[in-house]
């Protein structure tokens, strides 16, 4: 199995891309920039043993046809409306993460806190 994340292949931390939070309402951004790395899931449950339901990557690999089988699907950013991501809760090292898809069905997810950075 490959690693969740691109923090595990001891690449410089400062050229990886990440979720940005904006506090007055806790919604979530995030870009992609092809000159920064990203790669991690979202999982069901704040574990990284649990189901992976999402995944933004910059590599086309994960993204095309979705190869990892999320059941809310493979992306390269937040581009588009959908899906909407709202911060929820902080759980140890795990953010909780309200998706809301384009039918506005909510579910919650949980990211890696180090893929967040709050303004």
């Amino acid at each position: 199995m490959e690693p969740d994340s691109l923090f595990d292949k001891n690449l410089d931390e400062e050229s990886l891309n990440r979720m940005l939070v904006f506090l007055p309402d806790s919604s979530i951004s995030f870009t992609s920039n092809i000159r920064n790395d990203h790669r991690f899931f979202g999982y069901s449950k704040p574990d990284t043993n649990s189901e992976r339901l999402i995944l933004f990557s910059v590599f086309t690999k994960d993204v095309e046809n979705n190869p990892y089988c999320c059941k809310l699907g493979a992306y390269y950013d937040l581009f588009g409306e959908y899906p909407r991501l709202k911060l929820s809760n902080k759980i140890n090292k795990f953010i909780e993460v309200e998706l809301t898809d384009s039918s506005e069905n909510s579910q919650m997810v949980y990211f890696k806190e180090r893929w967040i950075n709050i303004k």
